[in-house]
Parts: C-alpha cells; structure tokens; sequence
C-alpha cells in the first residue's frame, strides 16, 4: 500500500511512497481518545468503546466483556450521598394555601403583639385564596370530548381548561374587622392609632387595657374573595354617602391595614365651604360641637377647621365593617360607634 489509514480514516503520510503530500493546514485535527481499554470500577462513563458483533452481541476490545453497553463487568454502583444516610424526615404544618380545607386555626386569646397581649378571633381560612380578580378553577375536559377529533376541533369545542365558577363565592368579612370587639380606632384623632383589647393585664397597656394591634393581623387579607379594590360607604353621612365614599386601591390585595387606614385618612378630611353650606342648621350645630370638643384635646386643631369626622358628632370610634351584597366583594358599609 502506497499509504496507510489511521483510526480516524485518514492517510498516514509513509516516507517510502507517498501518492498524497501531506497538508498539515488541511488535515482535520482528530482529538486524542479519553477512555482507557479498561473498565473503571466505580462506573466512570469514560470507558473504552464498545461493538456489536455479528451475533448482535456487543463486547469490548481488550476485555472479556459480552453484554449491555457502557455496563463494564465489573460495575459498581456509586455509593449513596452521606448526607442521606441520617437525614430524618420533619413534617412542615400545612399551608392554607395548598390545603384549605384544614379547619380553622386557633390565634388563641393569648397571641402576642408587639408591644402586648391582644385577644384576636380565630382566622378560618377561605376555601380558595386568590389574590387577583377574576376567579378561575380548574376544570376537565367537557363530556363531549371527541378523541378523534382534530386539534382545531378540540379547542374550537372545549374552549380554555379554566373556567369562571357557576357562582360567585360568597363574600365574608375578616372578622377582626368585622364588628367593633377587637379594633379600637379612634377616628377624631389627629394620630392613626388602631387598638386592641389586651387579654391580660401588661405594662404596655394604657389605661383603658388596650394594646397595639400586631403587625401580623394588620397584613391579614381584609375580605374573602380577596380583592384589588374595595369601596366603603358611610350611612352616617346623610346626604354625602356617596360624595364621602371611600375608595381602596393599594394596586395588589386589600390588607386590614389598608382598609383602617384608608378610613382614618378619609374622616380627617376637611370640610370644604361648599359642603358646609349644604348642611342644615341642626348638622351645622352639632359639627361645631364635635369641632369644639376635639379642639379640647389638641390645640393645633382649631387651625384646621372642620372635619369630615365632626358630622359624626359622638359616633367617632370606628364600628365595623360590613358586607353590602352576599355576591359582591367590592363593597362594604362602614359603621361608627361612640365610646
């Protein structure tokens, strides 16, 4: 032969009769062979080549290896992880998210605060939490399922796997923020301070027992289905129940905070002239008597004028909210109570 072939299929260049020049430039670089001839012990899979011979049989150069390919005859699994070995499995409580229908969870009437001890309801978790509107379950495949049928057909007939539920759910009030047993906000003060009763006597406590509210509490979702948006009216407002509406639009879901927060904000608004012109002689008289007694309690209030919190004349401590429809989740009725 005038030239040999290499492993690769290329021409060896032979000194004593050369058909082809050698071309280093034009030779395809063939990288060196990382397996060894023989199998590694512990599985490596840079083994030597295997070949299957004319009894469909596959074997290994150098070996006497007949069998499954990449299995050498002396394989050795690999040895479990050490950090397996004495890894003990902990149980993590369930989460209202993935199970909602664990039953209630007990905050116990000693849930500690902050800066106390306040006495909370227990929180029942809804049946489906959703932050955002709308409201999608998921469903099967409709009962005239074809199976034949072309794709188009199938989604032309089936339409989307998620669907709206046959009804609304059922709206329900956080019921910290139901009615006017655990929040105490006083909506005649200058400073937004919402209170709880404290379920034990504290040295945090102020006179009267009460505690701030915790943090936790307040992040808690302020209705179920939760939502974006939440407008609250006042029925004690009269005439400006509408005009005096409270809107809550934090941009992501309505918190306990957000509400008591927005209501607070809205009932320190001032008076306008042309609103206080439109109230009746026995609303003025008694505006001004609520101004007058709220000036008793800080000085710099009489430079503000009247406030909206004024035409509730002793009814400024924050009652409760409620729910106005059973199928609606965006609106909700405030309530004021006196002291």
């Amino acid at each position: 032969m005038p030239y040999e072939w290499d492993r690769a299929g290329f021409p060896i260049h032979n000194t004593d009769d050369t058909y082809l020049a050698e071309d280093t430039y034009l030779r395809p670089v063939v990288p060196p062979m990382h397996s060894s001839p023989y199998p590694s012990p512990h599985g490596s899979p840079n083994c030597a080549p295997m070949y299957l011979d004319e009894n469909f049989n596959y074997y290994q150069p150098g070996t006497t290896y007949v069998g499954v390919p990449m299995l050498p005859a002396s394989f050795m699994p690999l040895p479990p992880s050490p950090s397996m070995l004495n890894a003990t499995f902990v149980p993590l409580p369930p989460s209202p998210r993935v199970s909602p229908r664990r039953g209630p969870i007990p905050l116990g009437p000693h849930s500690p605060s902050p800066n106390g001890y306040g006495a909370y309801p227990p929180y029942y978790p809804p049946q489906y939490a959703h932050p955002f509107d709308p409201y999608y379950f998921p469903q099967g495949m409709p009962y005239h399922y074809n199976a034949f049928a072309s794709c188009a057909e199938i989604d032309r007939k089936a339409g989307p796997m998620y669907m709206n539920p046959a009804q609304k759910p059922l709206t329900n009030v956080n019921p910290l923020i139901k009615d006017s047993n655990y929040v105490y906000l006083d909506l005649s003060s200058h400073f937004y301070a919402p209170l709880t009763p404290s379920s034990k006597s504290h040295w945090h406590s102020n006179s009267n027992g009460l505690v701030p509210i915790n943090e936790k509490y307040l992040a808690g979702i302020a209705s179920h289905p939760p939502v974006t948006k939440v407008v609250i009216r006042c029925s004690a407002f009269g005439s400006f129940k509408d005009a005096w509406k409270i809107i809550v639009e934090p941009g992501r879901t309505v918190t306990i905070r957000d509400v008591l927060h927005a209501v607070h904000r809205s009932l320190q608004t001032a008076l306008t002239h042309v609103e206080w012109a439109k109230l009746s002689e026995r609303e003025t008289y008694e505006a001004s008597r609520a101004y007058t007694r709220r000036c008793r309690k800080a000085d710099f209030e009489r430079m503000q004028g009247v406030r909206r919190v004024d035409l509730l004349n002793e009814k400024c401590w924050f009652g409760g909210i409620s729910k106005v429809k059973d199928d609606d989740p965006h609106n909700f009725e405030l309530s004021v109570r006196s002291k």
